[in-house]
Parts: C-alpha cells; structure tokens; sequence
C-alpha cells in the first residue's frame, strides 16, 4: 500500500522542528511605509527597470536595422556622433545574440555573482556594477562604425564586428547579472517593518511594470527620431544619462535591515520567539 506524501512530510516536520519567527501584533500604517530609504531604493528601482525595458526594445531593432554608408554620410553631416544605421543582422543572427546574452548572463551567475557578492557585498556591488551600463549604452552606437567585410547597405560580417557585438553584449549582461539580485536584496531589506514586506515588494513590482510599461515605448520613439536624424545613437546616449543619474542615487541608498521602525509590542514577540527557539534547541 503506498502512502500518501503527507505522512511523510509530517514525520519530517515532528523529527525536525521549524525556526519559529517573530508573530507581530501591530502593522505599520501604510503612510509611515514610505520612508527616505523605501524612495531611494524605489526611484533607483524604476530607473533601473526604465532603463533595461528600453535596452531591450532598441538594441535588437538596431542590430537589425539597415547599414548605411558612412563615407557618404561624413560628407554631408559635420558632427563625430552624428551618424547612423543599424548593423543588419538577419534574424537567425539576431537570435545568435540573444542567446549570447543568454548564456553569458547564466555563466556569470552560477560562476561569479556568489563569489563577487560574499567578497563587496550586496549594496557596494550593486553601486559598483552599475557602472557597467552607462559605459555599455555609450559605445554600443559605434558598432555602426565597425568595418565590415561586406560593403553596405549587405549587413556587416566578419570577426571584428561580432567581436565588437560580444564586447558589448558582455558588457551589459555583467551589469544586469550583479545589479538585478542586488535590487531584489536591496527591496527586500529596505521594508521599514516586517509587518508591511509583503507591501513593499507589491510596491516594487509595481513600479518595475510601470517602468517597463513606459521604457518600450518612449525607447521605440527615441530611436525613430534619431534614425530620422541622423542620429542613430541618441535613444542609447539619453538611456546613459540615465544610467549616470541612477548611479548617482545609488549613493543616497542603504541597506536596511528590515525593521527600520520599531512599533509597541516588536520586543516582546522577539523575547517570545527566542525563547521558542532555545526551547526546540534552534539557538
């Protein structure tokens, strides 16, 4: 006769007994929830998210958008940054890079975040990684000026563009593999009281679906405009702007520990917690 999991489970649950936590008796309204560390982290958040929603939408139509010739156009426009054109990659190579981004993205999560992360810690690798976007934004627009193999308007071949494209890709997948788990972190620890967790993170996804709502859109626009310019790289140069205006509120960010706020009634349920704990011989 086979027995159901449940018999199981409870045999484990009475051979190991579980960390009992803190039970709350009061809840912290919900006006004292937005304290100076919840809107940094938050305002950090959102232009974080802001900035990857756009990145996602413009970089993949840039790389298969039309190549231009740049001989012809540095005759007829005066400014360095002034040029413009995708890279004219087919679709299966377009797909080529996602899964790039992709791959590098898993091996540097299992390999190195831990590591990284245990070494600076959460809130100074997050600061630190940060930085990787702004530099990525800044050059990605130059792969227009990459020599390619074939003559345009073909789509570029060759090992120096792909190079490029990996140095690239590589580049903002190192940023996005520290920098997202140390938002997570960050949101979580940044709850004013243990007791309104729950809301701060509905709080936070909700400011990450604005931004990721908004980004897409106002990124496509952007990049129509520089195109029709002559400007390919305006939608990524604005998005780095960006980048160093979330690097600069990063700095007024700290990592809370979740109970910022004390409220009447938080010591005696931590005494009694405790106390529950030494019992089952969990302390």
């Amino acid at each position: 006769m086979l027995l159901p999991v449940s018999h199981f489970l409870h045999k484990f649950d009475v051979l190991t007994p579980r960390f009992r936590r803190p039970r709350y008796r009061e809840r912290l309204a919900f006006r004292r929830i937005f304290t100076y560390n919840v809107m940094c982290t938050l305002t950090t958040q959102f232009l974080t998210s802001f900035t990857a929603g756009i990145f996602n939408v413009i970089f993949y139509s840039y790389l298969s958008s039309n190549v231009w010739d740049p001989q012809g156009m540095i005759k007829t426009l005066k400014s360095p940054l002034r040029f413009s054109g995708g890279i004219g990659l087919s679709p299966t190579e377009v797909g080529l890079v996602m899964a790039l981004l992709g791959g590098v993205g898993i091996a540097m999560q299992i390999l190195f975040y831990p590591s990284v992360n245990d070494r600076f810690g959460t809130i100074r690798a997050w600061r630190v990684f940060l930085y990787c976007f702004p530099v990525a934004l800044a050059i990605c627009p130059f792969l227009s000026l990459v020599p390619s193999t074939t003559p345009p308007p073909s789509g570029k071949k060759g090992v120096k563009i792909w190079l490029a494209i990996g140095f690239v890709t590589t580049l903002w997948t190192t940023g996005r593999t520290f920098v997202n788990p140390g938002s997570t972190i960050l949101m979580n620890n940044c709850s004013p009281h243990p007791s309104v967790l729950g809301t701060i993170h509905g709080i936070g996804q909700s400011a990450n679906s604005a931004a990721k709502t908004i980004g897409p859109t106002l990124g496509g626009w952007l990049y129509g405009l520089g195109l029709s310019h002559g400007m390919v790289g305006l939608a990524f140069w604005v998005l780095a702007f960006m980048s160093v205006c979330t690097i600069t509120a990063s700095n007024w960010v700290r990592e809370g520990d979740g109970h910022e706020i004390r409220l009447e009634g938080d010591d005696e349920a931590e005494a009694e917690a405790e106390a529950e704990n030494r019992a089952l011989g969990l302390r």
